[in-house]
Formats: structure tokens, sequence, C-alpha cells
């Protein structure tokens, strides 16, 4: 080929090599970007994206201590799960248990530390993000200034770089104390825990764990290596934390028996490891500061420092809290103290069983309240979540009034296809009633409509909970995406109780609304509005290792987005 048919206006223009994944404006996923990342020019930082991330992971922080408020069924299985993950039932080199996992009088002390840990730990990550998204933020208003003033865009203010660098050294140690916490519960997670052993007790109590390394299990072995890679500081330093995650994540999806000793404890906390590590990623691209850091940091060390002790003051307040027998009596999920059947219809005894174990959990609360106002006073992120939000509860049982209804045909004669048309209708909600703007909360076809179901009504809920929508609030979908918000919001009183949602059926319904989909690593979905009537986005947990949500996971989604966004069953409508 002669120089001029490669240079010369007559050199074709070849075209674009085919996308190495399915990324799309719509879903995407960090692995993808990753993927394709050595094919495209270096991202540009963006603060504001950032921001939306760190808020939407803020209020999913909230939402899971409102949840252990709230919910019993969720405390004790948040229990249950960060009890399979505490280090003490790690079998030793002999097979034997730890001594509080197996003697029955000591009992008390491991519910007290699993206590603890499920309990108080959500306090603490509430001020942990708290404190990242507020300092992203004035990051991210001091970068608006000075871009704003152009006899100041080529230097940074001294009060930018002291944001940034406090910034990063928060991130920092949030980081550890994350990794340290993970590390921990996946040593002891079910499907991992036959290649650990746990060492002989020492003089101060305390026992180490060890790696025992299966030549049969190639793919555990790999995985425990990554893993051993990610948490050791020296070794992330030389593989650097994102890669880390890159490698755990691709050979998690390329290999399905990798993906199944993932628990989903240990897929969240991979998640909020890749959160963490994609802020810091943001924030060193692209910044004049961060080739000043070293001698910036050294410069500014006693001012990182004392703003680093402030800081921490009410993290370690939680840490400081002892929880004693009374605690750990009415929050150990033993004797079915909370058993809470919201998945089944509303009879007596199982009314009876809901009031019974939200008034167990309401016992509890009681206590650590009072525990917590001895140590230290509310900070202003939990005050202000207590304030904002009322616990709801199920009222008593009262027997249904019995109503007449006559379902006739064109000659006065119901007929089977018209009989079974209507129990379609009423299993799935997708009738001419919801295309003409109809709402179908509750009940069969023709009956009484039912009110909102009990756990989306409040004294303090928004105008946006009741009565008619507003015309910007309802949304058209189709059929699929309809049943899926029809299964979210509904009614207690229900004739016909929803089961399980494939994730599938859950994305297409959330991107219909109005979203795009963003996957990190582990388990979390991000979900950012397109819709200028949504201010923010949120994040959920996808179902690992299988790829369906339960009905009650599906429930307490829907009490979050009608908080958020003031969503009900009746402002979804079906598109003609």
């Amino acid at each position: 080929m002669s120089e001029k048919q490669l240079y010369g206006a007559e050199a074709a223009v070849m075209p674009e090599p085919a996308p190495l994944t399915d990324i799309d404006d719509v879903i995407t996923s960090r692995t993808a970007v990753a993927a394709e990342k050595p094919y495209k020019r270096p991202p540009r930082q963006d603060l504001k994206r950032l921001e939306n991330i760190v808020q939407a992971k803020f209020i999913a922080a909230e939402d899971h201590l409102w949840d252990l408020r709230e919910d019993p069924g969720y405390f004790a299985a948040i229990l249950l799960e960060e009890k399979e993950h505490r280090q003490e039932m790690i079998p030793d080199s002999k097979g034997k248990c730890h001594p509080i996992a197996s003697n029955q009088a000591l009992a008390h002390t491991l519910w007290t530390r699993v206590t603890w840990s499920a309990v108080l730990k959500p306090f603490l990550d509430i001020e942990c993000w708290g404190v990242v998204l507020e300092g992203v933020k004035r990051l991210r208003r001091l970068q608006v200034e000075q871009t704003s003033n152009r006899a100041s865009r080529q230097e940074q203010s001294l009060e930018y770089n002291l944001t940034y660098h406090k910034l990063l050294h928060h991130l920092e140690c949030v980081i550890d104390a994350t990794l340290r916490s993970t590390r921990r519960g996946l040593t002891a997670s079910p499907s991992l825990r036959g290649s650990f052993e746990r060492t002989s007790l020492d003089y101060r109590g305390k026992a180490g764990v060890r790696i025992k390394w299966l030549p049969e299990n190639e793919f555990r072995n790999e995985f425990l290596r990554l893993a051993n890679a990610l948490f050791h500081e020296e070794k992330r330093e030389l593989m650097e934390l994102e890669t880390a995650l890159d490698e755990l994540q691709r050979l998690a999806d390329n290999e399905t028996r990798v993906r199944h000793l993932i628990s989903p404890w240990l897929a969240e906390r991979m998640s909020d490891i890749s959160i963490l590590s994609m802020c810091q990623v943001e924030l060193k691209l692209y910044n004049p500061c961060i080739y000043t850091y070293e001698a910036d940091v050294a410069r500014n060390e006693e001012s990182i420092q004392e703003d680093a002790i402030n800081t921490e003051k009410a993290w370690t307040s939680y840490v400081d809290v002892v929880l004693g027998r009374a605690h750990t009596e009415k929050a150990a999920p033993t004797n079915e103290r909370f058993r809470y059947p919201i998945g089944s219809r509303r009879t007596r005894e199982n009314v009876d069983a809901l009031r019974s174990a939200e008034s167990n959990l309401d016992r509890f609360w009681e206590e650590l309240d009072k525990t917590l106002e001895q140590f230290y006073p509310q900070s202003p992120n939990v005050q202000a979540l207590w304030n904002r939000r009322v616990v709801l509860r199920t009222p008593e049982y009262t027997k249904p009034a019995k109503q007449e209804r006559t379902i006739l045909g064109l000659d006065g004669v119901i007929t089977l296809a018209e009989h079974f048309a209507a129990l379609e209708a009423t299993c799935t909600g997708a009738t001419e009633h919801a295309a003409k703007g109809d709402a179908i909360v509750g009940g069969r076809l023709g009956s009484h409509v039912d009110s909102e179901p009990p756990d989306l009504q409040s004294s303090n809920s928004s105008s946006t909970l009741s009565g008619d929508p507003n015309p910007d609030q309802i949304i058209y979908v189709d059929n699929r995406a309809l049943k899926v918000f029809r299964k979210m919001f509904v009614a207690p009183s229900s004739d016909c109780q929803p089961g399980e949602v494939a994730w599938h059926d859950f994305l297409h319904a959330i991107i219909s609304a109005g979203f795009t989909a963003e996957r990190f690593h582990g388990s979390a979905w991000h979900f950012t509005p397109t819709r200028a009537y949504y201010k923010a986005g949120f994040q959920f947990n996808e179902p690992y290792p299988c790829g369906k949500i339960p009905f009650e996971a599906m429930k307490r989604l829907g009490r979050r987005l009608s908080w958020a966004y003031g969503w009900r069953a009746c402002i979804f409508r079906l598109a003609v």
C-alpha cells in the first residue's frame, strides 16, 4: 500500500472496532469500565458524580440503620448473618470450636459481641460516610469558586489544598478500618471457613487465624491469594486497591465456583471498599495537589491530625459503648423472639406475631438508647435521621368487612373466560383500569380498593404519600415493569401475595422509571435518575449469589423509595 493510499484523500476511514463489553448508556459496571480503560482517553475529574455516589451510599447507610430499628425480621437476619462471620465460629487445628461458641453458659458473651458489630457499627458507617460526603461537597464548592475566578485558576488556594488533604486522610482511615473488618469476616465466612483454622489462645485470651491451602481447589486458592493481596498493606501498595478489586470481581464473574464462595455479607463489604477506592482514585485525577501531596501533608501535618482527632470523636464514642446482659437478652434472635411473618396473610395469629416481634424490638432499642445517652449524645446525622422518620407499627387485628360483589357478563351471566380474565387481572394488576389511571393497590377487581399499606403511612409523611399523585409523579411503564412495582407496593390485605422478583425484571422496572444503572464491585448497584423531578440516586444490593429478590427485601426497598421519592402503587400506570 502506497503512502498516498495511507494518508491521501483516497484513504478509507476504517470503522471503529467492536466494543469489548456490552457497556451502554443505561447499564454499565466497574468491570466493563476497567476492561475498556486502556483503550479510552483518561477520564476527567467529576466531583459532581462522585458526590451523587457518596450521597447515595450515605442514604443507604441511614436506611440500613432505620431498618434495624423498625423491622424485626431484618434485625434478626442481620444478627444471624453477623454471627456466622465472627472468628469465634472458626474451629481450631483439632476441630474444636471456640469456648464461647460451644459453651451454652457463655452464649451471652458471643451475642454481646455480635450485637455490637451488627447494631453499633451502622452508627459508625453513618458518621464515616457523612464525613466523606461533607468533604466532597466542600471540595466541589471550592473548585467551582476557583474555576469562576480566573485570577486564581492556575494556583490552588490554601483552603482548597487543606480540604483536599483532609479528605484523602479520612478516606485512608476509613479504607483501613473497612479492610480490617472485612478480613475478619472473610476468614469466618461459612463458604470459606474450611480454608482457615484458629490458633491456640494466647495469654490475653486471643487467637489468630491461618490459611490452610488446599491443593485440590485451585480456584479457592486463587481467590484467597487475591484477597490476601487486598488485605495486606505492602502487597496492596504494589498491586493497587482498584486493581485488586478488579481482579477479584473478574474471577468471580468468570468462575461460578468462586462466585459461590462469596457470601452476601462479603459481597456488600466488597462494594463498600469499591466505592471508597473509587473516591480515592477520583480525587487523584488531574489534581495539582497530588504532585505536592507528601510535601503538603508534612507542612500541614499538625492541622490534619487535629482535624482527624476532632472528627473521630463521634466515632470513638460508639466504640466505647459497653453492652451488657440486659441488651443481649433483648437482642438475641432466639426462641422466635423476632418471628415476623410479614409475607403471610393478615390473620389474627399473624398479626399477633407481628406485634409481638415489634414490641420485643422496641424494648431492645429503648434499652440501647438509654445506654447511648450515658456515653455520648446522638450525633447530628443520627439525630436528624430519628427526627425525620417515624417508626411504623402494625395496628391491632380487625376482622375485614365482607362486601358483596357482582361481576356480570353481557347477558347477565359470567362466562368462564371472563371469570379467569378477572382472576388474571387480580394477580398481575395489568388491567384496563391501570391503563386508564385507576389505582389498584390491593383487593380483587370490582371489590373495595384497600387504602395505602400501613408501612407507607405515617404522621410526618409528605403530601405525596396521600391522595392523588401529581402529574409530574405519574410514571408510565410496560406490563413487565408494572408487575414489579405492584409487588413492591403490595397491600397487606391483598388476596394475591407476591413472591420473589427476578433481578433482571427489577433492573428493567427501575430503568423504565427513569434511572440508569451502574454495577460496582461486589453486589451494590447505583441507580442515577434521568428525570429532573428526582434530585438524588439510590443504591441497592443485588441478591448474591442467586438472582431473585425475596419479598421481604422488596417490601423494604418499597419503603426506602417511598421515603426518597414519594413512590406508591398508584403512581405507576400502564403505558398504552
